[in-house]
């Protein structure tokens, strides 16, 4: 009689005698080892029973697996790792975390020594001799004896600065992109353009449109240039203003259109409004321009605009400041004219700069922990990298604290942010996914 296994497991077919006794015989068999001879059941539960302990011990043991050591990789792999890769690694993280500090450091430092040395003149009438070599800040309204004009338009301004503005009313086409994939995977990109009516700064020649048409023809009702002028004798008290310092001063105050004589050849085409003046091919509609038309307008720099400058007294002229500590020359134009600590504070690194650096000696340092060996059981349940990053940020913080000592509220409140990310971090990598 021959017994199958999935006779042996139905409950039905041990019911019979038969069953039983081939049942027996077969447990019989299986009780003898390869020699022949016949093993003890007590003995061999006893086995089982300690293999089946010495499983959940594995098991146990198999949650956290050992990290990866430096012997079981390539030689040539570690080699290129901790000769080439790791040193890099280091000096990223050396100018993301301590030069990055100590730079900014230095730079608040000495502008705040300047500041402190520059002395603010209150009246800018004269000159004082005695300052003659020093950092100096004046602040007040310039001021000129020309009267800027615009001839062609019969405009004439006592001003320090005039400015003509003109913008055309033109056809403009926008390029556009998008990546597909077609139906076996393949991805392809696809290019098309739109157009839009706009007010640019200059005319737009359709006839360069991938897309021409002509329901995307452009023209000029007229071409005028952008004009920009600043008085040659511009002065704030007793210093000669440079026109280069007033090339970037805004002018805020616009022209009164009505004032404007235009020109024979526009005028009848043209039509004040707002600050504007608009000129078509036809009388031209403000509120609905058509392509073609032209608007222009003027502005200047109100009489009692203000400005301020940092820079050093040489005599009546106003030259940098040298400052070895900032490796560059210190001169500060604002308009209007800010506080000098203000000003001065433009030379230093600002927020988004300093984190950037920060985070990227945080990232470069990340690696180089992971590969030392062991690392991984200093936090358990947590491997290389996890490990790796959570002490990343603890380092980072750790930094901050020591070179931002000439800011202690901001040191602490920018290395608590990093350990409130170690923190994070922590908790994240240790918890299961």
């Amino acid at each position: 009689m021959t017994i199958h296994k999935e006779d042996l497991d139905d409950e039905d077919s041990l019911l019979t005698p038969e069953v039983r006794a081939a049942l027996r015989e077969r447990q019989e068999q299986e009780g003898q080892d390869d020699d022949g001879e016949y093993d003890d059941g007590d003995d061999a539960g006893e086995e089982e029973d300690d293999d089946t302990g010495d499983g959940e011990d594995d098991g146990e043991q198999q949650d956290t697996p050992p990290p990866a050591d430096d012997d079981d990789m390539p030689w040539f792999v570690t080699l290129v790792k901790w000769l080439v890769a790791a040193p890099i690694c280091l000096l990223l993280a050396y100018l993301g975390l301590v030069f990055n500090e100590q730079e900014s450091a230095t730079r608040r430092n000495a502008l705040n020594r300047l500041a402190q040395e520059t002395t603010e003149l209150q009246d800018i009438s004269t000159v004082t001799p005695a300052l003659n070599g020093r950092p100096v800040y004046i602040h007040g309204t310039p001021q000129t004896d020309k009267v800027l004009t615009d001839p062609e338009f019969g405009i004439r301004v006592p001003t320090v600065k005039l400015c003509r503005n003109v913008e055309y009313y033109q056809w403009t086409e926008t390029r556009h992109t998008s990546k597909k994939k077609d139906e076996d995977g393949r991805e392809y990109t696809t290019t098309y353009y739109t157009h839009s009516k706009e007010w640019v700064s200059h005319p737009v020649n359709s006839r360069l449109f991938k897309e021409s048409s002509r329901s995307y023809t452009n023209t000029c009702a007229c071409r005028k240039d952008a004009l920009s002028g600043v008085a040659a004798d511009a002065r704030l008290g007793a210093f000669p203003l440079d026109k280069a310092w007033l090339e970037d001063i805004p002018c805020t105050t616009n022209v009164d259109p009505a004032t404007v004589k235009l020109p024979e050849d526009i005028r009848p085409r043209s039509l004040a409004h707002d600050k504007y003046i608009y000129v078509g091919t036809a009388p031209p509609k403000p509120r609905q321009p058509r392509v073609g038309d032209v608007r222009i307008w003027w502005s200047y720099v109100p009489q009692d605009a203000s400005m301020g400058i940092i820079a050093q007294q040489d005599g009546t002229d106003l030259v940098p400041i040298p400052c070895p500590d900032l490796e560059e020359d210190v001169f500060k134009v604002s308009f209007p004219g800010d506080d000098k600590v203000k000003m001065l504070g433009e030379y230093t690194l600002s927020r988004w700069e300093l984190w950037v650096y920060r985070l990227l000696g945080a990232l470069a340092l990340i690696p180089v922990l992971a590969w030392v060996p062991g690392v991984g059981r200093l936090i358990p349940r947590m491997g290389n990298w996890s490990t790796a990053c959570v002490l990343a940020c603890a380092v980072s913080g750790i930094c901050l604290l020591l070179f931002e000592t000439d800011r202690p509220a901001d040191a602490a409140i920018d290395s608590a942010a990093f350990f409130l990310a170690a923190l994070l971090l922590w908790r994240k990598l240790r918890s299961p996914f």
